[in-house]
């Protein structure tokens, strides 16, 4: 399975390539996103169904090229403590539907 190079994190090729990768999400399911956000598996597994399929929806968005300034919204959440990171994740996926 190819996985998105740390390098590249936070970038339009890292969210499309982890988007695209079907084989990824049929092994781990919404827990992939703990990956990709980098955030405790706990805090996934925490969310209602519906939020992680914001969480979804928000990360189609951050794939498209047209979502820089989504991509640059996640960017400041870099360095904040995983519960900030959490709840401002989960807000911004609301802004992307």
């Amino acid at each position: 399975m190819n996985r998105p190079k740390s390098e590249t994190k936070g970038t339009l090729d890292f969210y499309r390539g982890a988007f695209e990768n079907g084989g990824f999400w049929s092994c781990f399911g919404y827990d992939g996103l703990a990956v990709i956000f980098d955030l405790p598996l706990e805090s996934i597994r925490s969310l209602s169904e519906a939020q992680k399929r914001d969480l979804m929806r928000l990360l189609s968005h951050l794939a498209d090229a047209t979502c820089e300034d989504l991509r640059r919204e996640l960017q400041v959440l870099e360095g904040q403590s995983e519960e900030d990171r959490l709840a401002g994740i989960v807000r911004l996926s609301g802004l992307g539907g």
